[in-house]
C-alpha cells in the first residue's frame, strides 16, 4: 500500500469536510462531535493519502451510499417506528439529508481504504508453493479439529445442547402431541418435516438408552462434526487455490473463537442444519469460478450440486427460491456447461417442489406449509394501516380483510418488528379469501402509501442498523416436557450460562472495534463489502458464485421479523470462504 501524504494546501479543506461531517452527524445521532471530527479527519487525510483509483471510487461508491441511506433511516425507525426524523418536516429532512450526505463521504472513504487493506494482506496471503495431498489432508484434519474443539467449552455449559422455539413445536409434532403447528393427528410441513423426523428420531434414540438429553447430546457433538469437517474442507479447497496455510488456519481459528458461530455449532434447528450443505454449495461455487465452469464438466460435480441444492431445500425450503435466483446467473455465467447447471439447480429444485412436495408429502398424509408464512409483510402493511387510519376503511374492504385478518384481537397487538402477533393470529385457510384479501390490501396501499412503507421498512431495518433490540445468537433449550422427552441443561451452571449472555448483549457489544461482530446487520455489510471487493478484482462475474447468498438477503426482506440472524445465517457461513477467496490473487485472463 503506497502512502503519499497530501500537501499542505490541502489540509485546510479536508479539516472542513471533516467539520461538515461532524457536524451533520452530530445533528442528527445526538452524538459527541469531538471524536467524530477527529476520525473523520483522520479518515480523509488516510484516503487522500493512498490516492484511490477511479475503479475504486466507483465500486466503492455502492455499498458506501447503501451504508449511508439505511444507517440514517435505520436510526429513525429504531427511535420512533416512523420516518419521523427525516420526513416530519423541512427541517428533519434537511438534518436527515446532511447526515446522509456525510455517511457517505465517511463510509466512501473507509471502503476504499478497506480495499487496500486487502491489497496488503493479499501480498502476504500467498502460498509459495503448490499444497501436496499430505499437506491438505493434515490442513484438513487441523481445522477440522480447531473447529470442532472451539464448541466444546460452550457445550459443556450448555450440555446437552440449545435449540429453539420451532424445535419445540417439531419434536411435540412428532411425538403425536398438539403445538403451534398442529393437533398432532399428523405430521406438518410447516417446519420442514425431514429435520422433524430427524430431530424426533434423535429424542427417540436417547429415550431408547435412557433419557432424551443422550439424544440432544449426541445430535448436539454430530452438528459440531458435519460442520467442523465442511468448514475444512472449504479452507483446504481455498488452500489448494493458492492461499496460504498460515491464512487458512487463521480463518479456522476465526470460525473456532467466534462465539456467535462455536454456539450455534450445536442449535438443533432448522438453520443451523442446513449450514453444512451451504458451506458445500459455497465451496462447490468457488470451484466453478475457479475452474471458469470447467468443473461443471464433470458429471461427478454436478451430481453433488445436484444432491447439495436438494438436501439445502429438505432441511430450508426457503432455499428453493435462493437457488433458483442464483441458477438463473449461473446459467448466463457459464454458457458452456449451462445444460448441466440447469440439470443439478434446476433439477433438484423440481425434484423438490414435484416429486417431494406435491406428490410424496400428500401420499404419506402430511399436512402443506401454510400460505400465510409468505404473507407477513402485506398483514403487517394492513395491519398498521387499520390502527393508522380505522376511519379509512370501506366495508367491503374490512370484510375481506377480516375474513383474513383477526380484526379485534390480532392487529391490536401489531408489533412493527415482528410479523407473529398479527400471522399467528389469522386465517390459517385462505381458500377463496386470498383475492379479495389481495384486492383491499392493493386499495387500502393506493391511498396510504406512507404507512406501508412505514410497515415495510419497520420490518427490513433491522438486517442494516445496529439495533440492541436484534438477538445474536439464541441460547436458549426449550423441552416439550411430553412424551418423555425432559431436556434439562446443569442448574448449577445456570449463572455462568446467564454471565456468558451479559458478557455477549451488554459487554462484547460497547467495546470499540470488537462490539460489530455482535450486531446482526455486520453480516450484511461484511458481505456487501467482500463482494465489492472481488468485484473490484475481477470484474463482474466474481459475484455469480454468491448470487444464492445475495437471493437469501433478498428472502430477508421478505421475512417476518426485523433483523432475524438466523435467516442470515448462510450468510454468516459463507463469509470466512469469501474473505479467504479474496485474499486471493486476481485471476488471470486465459489467452484466446
Amino acid at each position: 500500500m503506497t502512502i503519499t501524504l497530501p500537501r499542505l494546501r490541502f489540509l485546510a479543506p479536508l479539516f472542513a469536510a471533516s467539520v461538515f461531517c461532524a457536524s451533520a452527524l452530530g445533528g442528527y445521532f445526538s452524538s459527541g462531535s469531538a471524536g467524530v471530527l477527529t476520525a473523520c479527519f483522520l479518515l480523509f487525510l488516510l484516503t487522500a493519502a493512498v490516492r484511490p483509483t477511479r475503479r475504486e471510487w466507483g465500486v466503492g461508491a455502492i455499498p458506501a451510499a447503501l451504508f449511508a441511506f439505511f444507517r440514517t433511516v435505520g436510526y429513525s425507525y429504531d427511535t420512533t417506528d416512523s420516518s419521523d426524523l427525516l420526513l416530519k418536516n423541512a427541517q428533519t429532512m434537511l438534518r436527515g439529508a446532511a447526515a446522509m450526505a456525510a455517511l457517505f463521504a465517511a463510509a466512501l472513504c473507509a471502503v476504499v481504504l478497506l480495499f487496500r487493506l486487502l491489497d496488503a494482506l493479499r501480498a502476504h496471503a500467498q502460498a509459495g508453493a503448490p499444497a501436496t495431498q499430505r499437506e491438505k489432508r493434515r490442513l484438513f484434519w487441523l481445522c477440522a479439529g480447531l473447529i470442532f474443539a472451539g464448541s466444546i467449552p460452550y457445550l459443556l455449559l450448555y450440555a446437552p445442547g440449545l435449540n429453539i422455539y420451532d424445535t419445540h413445536d417439531q419434536i411435540l409434532q412428532f411425538f403425536g402431541f398438539p403445538s403451534y403447528i398442529g393437533d398432532g393427528s399428523a405430521l406438518s410441513d410447516h417446519h420442514p418435516v425431514f429435520l422433524t423426523l430427524i430431530y424426533g428420531g434423535f429424542m427417540k434414540l436417547g429415550l431408547l438408552l435412557g433419557d432424551a438429553n443422550i439424544g440432544q447430546l449426541l445430535y448436539s457433538l454430530l452438528s459440531m462434526a458435519a460442520l467442523a469437517a465442511c468448514w475444512a474442507y472449504a479452507l483446504v479447497t481455498l488452500r489448494e487455490a493458492g492461499l496460504a496455510r498460515g491464512a487458512v488456519i487463521g480463518l479456522a481459528l476465526f470460525v473456532a473463537f467466534y462465539p456467535v458461530l462455536a454456539l450455534y455449532a450445536f442449535n438443533m434447528c432448522k438453520d443451523v442444519s442446513v449450514e453444512p450443505f451451504v458451506l458445500l454449495y459455497g465451496t462447490m461455487m468457488f470451484r466453478l469460478y475457479a475452474s471458469r465452469g470447467r468443473a461443471a464438466q464433470s458429471g461427478r460435480f454436478c451430481a453433488g450440486l445436484f444432491a447439495v441444492a436438494l438436501m439445502m431445500m429438505l432441511t430450508r425450503k426457503p432455499a428453493m427460491y435462493a437457488l433458483c435466483f442464483a441458477a438463473l446467473f449461473l446459467l448466463l455465467g457459464y454458457p458452456g456447461v449451462r445444460a448441466r447447471l440447469a440439470g443439478a439447480l434446476l433439477g433438484a429444485a423440481a425434484v423438490f417442489a414435484v416429486l417431494y412436495n406435491g406428490l410424496l408429502l400428500p401420499a404419506l398424509g402430511v399436512i402443506p406449509g401454510e400460505t400465510r408464512e409468505m404473507l407477513s409483510v402485506p398483514f403487517q402493511q394492513t395491519a398498521r394501516c387499520l390502527l393508522a387510519y380505522p376511519d379509512d376503511v370501506t366495508e367491503s374492504e374490512l370484510r375481506a380483510v377480516s375474513a383474513v385478518l383477526d380484526v379485534e384481537n390480532g392487529v391490536p397487538n401489531y408489533d412493527p418488528r415482528l410479523a407473529d402477533p398479527v400471522k399467528d393470529t389469522s386465517s390459517p385457510d385462505l381458500s377463496g379469501k386470498l383475492g379479495p384479501y389481495m384486492k383491499a390490501w392493493l386499495s387500502m396501499g393506493m391511498r396510504h402509501p406512507g404507512v406501508y412503507l412505514d410497515a415495510w421498512l419497520n420490518m427490513i431495518y433491522g438486517y442494516f442498523y445496529p439495533s440492541d433490540s436484534n438477538t445474536i445468537v439464541c441460547l436458549t433449550l426449550n423441552s416439550p416436557d411430553a412424551g418423555g422427552v425432559a431436556l434439562r441443561q446443569s442448574p448449577a451452571l445456570s449463572d455462568a450460562r446467564l454471565e456468558l449472555h451479559n458478557r455477549i448483549y451488554f459487554t462484547l457489544r460497547r467495546i470499540p472495534g470488537v462490539g460489530w461482530l455482535f450486531y446482526v446487520d455486520s453480516v450484511v455489510w461484511v458481505f456487501l463489502l467482500l463482494l465489492a471487493a472481488l468485484v473490484l478484482r475481477d470484474g463482474l462475474r466474481a459475484a455469480v458464485p454468491y448470487m444464492f447468498f445475495f437471493g437469501t438477503l433478498g428472502i430477508c426482506l421478505l421475512s417476518p421479523k426485523s433483523g432475524e440472524i438466523r435467516y442470515l445465517m448462510p450468510i454468516l457461513y459463507i463469509l470466512p470462504v469469501m474473505l479467504g477467496a479474496a485474499l486471493l490473487p486476481p485471476r488471470k485472463e486465459e489467452k484466446p
